[in-house]
């Protein structure tokens, strides 16, 4: 198989965004988990969710079954169904002091550490921020989420970002207005700073990258020389789009 750790960050947001505020307000504060296939265990300081409400220190089994997520609770289980693949297949899942607030125009979500391990591939983030302000709340809300976060307004934020152990990109930035995308970035020692277009459409994202500068040197070339390694059955890398299958 081969390599799926962009699709699983993708995915990560997928879950949290979509699983924990889906045509629910939503506020989880201190979010921790360690799963190791088949289950896991998981704690939080302020947890609320539909009817379900934990103030302070609260912990949760975890187990993840055929593309489902159970989190057993003091109140009984949370079921969060239909994740994503990449998320659905890992072997093990860490996520340390996760903040998710979701409100009737916008969602902010941060976590100080995410990674998964599955049978081919290991992926690592460290200090994630996303921030997205949207219009409307319906039955396609994970659609209206997605399509504001990189059509509209968004704002996504890294400390660092690893595959298989090796640095791909540390103190990363992306700014998004009205398909328009600004942002910078370290990899292998090098500030770059660019800018492109983001598309967001039919369950499939579209990165387009105009500039990748060091300075005034080009480094757009290499710097798709590095993503190229992060393709897989859902990342499509081809200078100077990147597309991310959503499905």
């Amino acid at each position: 198989m081969r390599k799926q750790t962009l699709s699983l960050g993708v995915g990560f947001f997928l879950l949290t965004s979509s699983a924990m505020a889906n045509d629910y307000l939503a506020n989880v504060e201190g979010l921790h988990l360690n799963y190791s296939a088949p289950s896991g265990k998981a704690s939080s300081t302020h947890f609320k969710y539909k009817e379900y409400e934990f103030l302070g220190h609260t912990e949760y089994d975890v187990e993840l079954q055929g593309g489902t997520l159970f989190l057993e609770t003091p109140d009984g289980p949370i079921q969060l169904d239909n994740l994503p693949a990449s998320l659905s297949e890992v072997d093990a899942l860490t996520i340390n002091d996760l903040d998710l607030v979701s409100s009737s125009t916008s969602l902010s979500l941060s976590t100080q550490h995410f990674a998964t391990q599955s049978t081919d591939s290991a992926m690592d983030i460290s200090r994630l921020a996303i921030q997205c302000s949207y219009e409307d709340r319906d039955d396609e809300f994970m659609n209206e989420i997605l399509h504001s976060c990189f059509n509209r307004s968004g704002n996504l934020s890294l400390g660092g970002f690893s595959s298989d152990g090796k640095e791909v990109l540390t103190d990363t930035q992306f700014t998004i207005r009205n398909n328009s995308m600004n942002f910078q970035m370290r990899a292998q020692g090098l500030k770059i700073k660019g800018n492109g277009k983001t598309y967001y459409e039919n369950d499939q994202l579209r990165i387009r990258i105009d500039k990748a500068k060091v300075g005034f040197l080009n480094v757009r070339g290499r710097l798709f020389k590095e993503l190229e390694k992060l393709e897989s059955n859902t990342v499509s890398v081809h200078e100077p789009w990147i597309e991310i299958d959503l499905q």
